[in-house]
């Protein structure tokens, strides 16, 4: 699953709400999207791996560590584990966003602009809008702060871009 978070000024950890049904690992990567405008991940920034117990509901502390020269998105990719179940918000915040990796899809090699291999084609938001995890960053973040209101952009551009 990839979830996308605005990084105004920086990224220093965030926490994952899971259950877990055994002892085991949880692994999440980082990414950098590359541009403002994108939403799916194009430079890997780091790789973490936590040791989880078993339990429920239980927060789990991701140690990563980022501090763009701009605000920006990360994309933050939990990796596929079948003892953790991620816990889900009935809260949307605008400016977070959910994904799900599918399968590499069959294109022929006549579309050379729609190759399976790029991100646009393999994350999809899908059943998934409005549909956020149980996350929380562990520093104070200024992606919604009142000068986002006038900062020209229409759009989510490095970060929502909003007041809230």
């Amino acid at each position: 699953m990839g979830v996308l978070v605005p990084v105004d000024p920086e990224l220093n950890g965030m926490d994952v709400l899971i259950t877990a049904a055994a002892n085991t690992m949880l692994t999440v990567e980082i990414w950098h999207t590359g541009r403002g405008e994108n939403y799916v991940p194009h430079t890997q920034l780091g790789s973490y791996e936590v040791a989880v117990a078993q339990g429920e509901s239980q927060w789990v502390h991701i140690p990563a560590k980022w501090r763009p020269e701009s605000p920006a998105n990360a994309f933050v990719i939990i990796k596929a584990n079948e003892a953790i179940s991620l816990h889900t918000s009935a809260q949307p915040q605008t400016g977070i966003l959910v994904f799900e990796k599918g399968r590499k899809p069959i294109v022929s090699s006549d579309l050379e602009e729609v190759q399976p291999d790029q991100p646009v084609v393999q994350w999809s938001m899908r059943g998934k809008v409005r549909k956020l995890f149980c996350i929380r960053l562990t520093e104070p973040t200024e992606a919604y702060s009142p000068d986002k209101i006038a900062g020209g952009f229409g759009r989510p551009y490095g970060g929502p871009q909003l007041w809230s």
